[in-house]
């Protein structure tokens, strides 16, 4: 019943490696801490003041109850999967965790009631498009419980679930700060990088990155300020708090920001918890037909998707940009997973070719996952159909061209050991690609922007790379020359 939760083992977790609860004793102590946190959140929910009973606040507080049981259940399956001595605990421990929740949560009815009642309010008062997807959602979460349910309560659900369902609904947050937007374009420059902000302070396990999100936020916007992108393209920016940093962060020199994309809502069925897609997107120009697309194949409960837009100036499209995070790591059926996920993209991107200005340029970037120099059968669909600048005289893997790497994870549990003694697994995901069309209107130069020093590991913004792309015109190489 519950192992779509198994997922939860392989994204990073919040605590410090130097202090997980290694011991039965320690496990106990966090499990409760743990659970008292959870229904303070709920307490909180059910206690707030009516005038600040609105649906944002609701979903927001909501929305980071979520994040908090996600890293529980990710350092229980990491524990459960260790040499630690509390390993058979941690099992045990997520049976009752999970049965904790249940009662706490599922088929908590005053806090169902709540919830429901604060939705009801709202559906006659202005409300976002993305409260609105998040609201459909949650109702949605709701036919767990429904035969629980009298049958007024049954009524009022199956109504507020028309209701939500015609309303137009938005998978992402926007924002337009006052920084005047771009005119004139020679070549349109992208910035692509997974950032690891995932959920929780220190996300170790998976990145290795000891700072907490809230110091990246700030240096990576200083490097992003200093590159100076037209567009900025970001990855595992699940939490919406760091959405809304980044927006602050960047918001002098970017006009329009796109964030909390594809959101996954927390509700009363617990198979709805996961991740949100964790894209983000920040822009000097206008923008025009923003649209998340959910892949129809995944190997875990995440959002995983593409969110692809058209780049303005003025009157004039500049280019067709798709952004994505596709399915990590290596399990049997992942690489299928990610040659699917990545089809699913070229067609979509060869339809609006077919139906677009096709002298546009149709531009992929992202950490697609996918290993260069791999056998995977979505680096042959890479080959076949995009133009890859920065892979295209790569012979071989190492330092000075990988995007990401596992040292800085390794150098956390390898106290002692000296640099050559760490394995540093040097690997290319991330990509930026211009699809080919018969008309070679554009061409693209791709380069490496650093995001860490391996001789400073504590001072990563993030276990990857950022690419930084030129999209140029023909014409205008042309007139350069």
């Amino acid at each position: 019943m519950y192992k779509f939760l198994v997922f939860l083992v392989l994204v990073p977790m919040l605590l410090r490696a130097d202090s997980l609860p290694t011991t039965s004793e320690q496990l106990t102590q966090y499990m409760k801490e743990a659970q008292e946190s959870v229904l303070k959140s709920v307490a909180d929910l059910l206690s707030m003041p009516e005038e600040k009973k609105i649906v944002e606040n609701i979903l927001r507080h909501w929305s980071r109850l979520g994040n908090a049981i996600l890293i529980d259940f990710r350092l229980l399956y990491f524990l459960k999967g260790s040499d630690f001595p509390c390993k058979l605990e941690a099992g045990q421990a997520l049976q009752a965790y999970q049965g904790f929740l249940y009662s706490s949560i599922v088929q908590n009815r005053p806090l169902y009631r709540s919830m429901i009642g604060c939705i009801t309010s709202s559906a006659n008062q202005p409300v976002s498009q993305y409260d609105q997807h998040q609201i459909s959602a949650f109702l949605d979460s709701c036919e767990q419980i429904k035969s629980d349910l009298t049958s007024e309560e049954q009524k009022i659900l199956m109504t507020l679930q028309k209701e939500f369902l015609a309303k137009t609904r938005q998978p992402f947050l926007y924002f337009k700060s006052s920084a005047p937007e771009k005119k004139g374009c020679q070549a349109l420059t992208v910035l692509t990088l997974n950032t690891c902000f995932t959920p929780g302070a220190f996300p170790y396990l998976n990145g290795g990155v000891t700072l907490p999100w809230q110091k990246r936020v700030s240096l990576l916007s200083e490097k992003i300020l200093e590159v100076n992108p037209d567009i900025v393209c970001l990855q595992e920016v699940h939490a919406e708090d760091t959405t809304y940093a980044l927006y602050e962060a960047l918001k002098s020199e970017y006009t329009h920001f796109y964030g909390a994309i594809g959101p996954r809502v927390l509700g009363f069925d617990l198979r709805t918890l996961g991740l949100p897609s964790g894209l983000f997107v920040a822009s000097k120009y206008p923008i025009e037909k923003p649209a998340f697309t959910l892949f129809t194949a995944t190997g875990f409960p995440m959002n995983f998707g593409m969110f692809d837009f058209i780049v303005k100036d003025g009157q004039y499209a500049l280019a067709h940009i798709y952004t994505t995070h596709m399915q990590p790591l290596n399990y049997d059926q992942f690489p299928d997973i990610r040659a699917l996920q990545l089809k699913q993209i070229i067609e979509k991107m060869q339809r609006d070719h077919e139906t677009e200005d096709q002298m546009l340029p149709y531009f992929l970037c992202g950490d697609l996952n996918v290993p260069f120099g791999s056998k995977e059968p979505a680096l042959a669909l890479i080959k076949a159909s995009f133009h890859d600048d920065y892979n295209k005289n790569q012979r071989s893997i190492g330092e000075k061209n990988q995007t990401c790497t596992d040292y800085i994870t390794n150098y956390i549990f390898s106290k002692g050991k000296e640099h050559s003694q760490i394995e540093p697994n040097f690997q290319i995901l991330d990509y930026a690609l211009l699809l080919k069309t018969l008309r070679k209107c554009h061409r693209i130069s791709t380069k490496r922007i650093l995001m860490n020093d391996l001789n400073k590991p504590e001072e990563a913004i993030s276990d990857h790379h950022a690419l930084f792309t030129s999209i140029i015109p023909v014409q205008a190489l042309g007139q350069s020359h």
